[in-house]
């Protein structure tokens, strides 16, 4: 495993297709639709990557990023 990718996207055809294109290069992926069922994964569970859509039903990926930084996460933001 090349390591675990959080991927936060809205709209489920493109959250599908990066899932399975990511999946398909050896990374385990968490997937969410909501930022904020995707914050309270980010709590839990220690991620290498997170790949986010900007704009979200109930949050902005400018939201998840800062939650990051406040963590001192070491994760990347994509």
């Amino acid at each position: 495993m090349k390591g675990t990718i959080l991927l936060i996207e809205d709209e489920k055809l493109m959250r599908v297709t990066l899932e399975d294109a990511m999946k398909s290069e050896g990374y385990e992926v968490l997937s969410f639709e909501s930022g904020m069922e995707a914050l309270k994964a980010l709590r839990g569970n220690p991620v290498d990557i997170v790949v986010t859509d900007v704009r979200l039903p109930d949050t902005d990926g400018f939201e998840i990023l800062r939650e990051i930084v406040s963590e001192n996460r070491q994760a990347q933001v994509i």
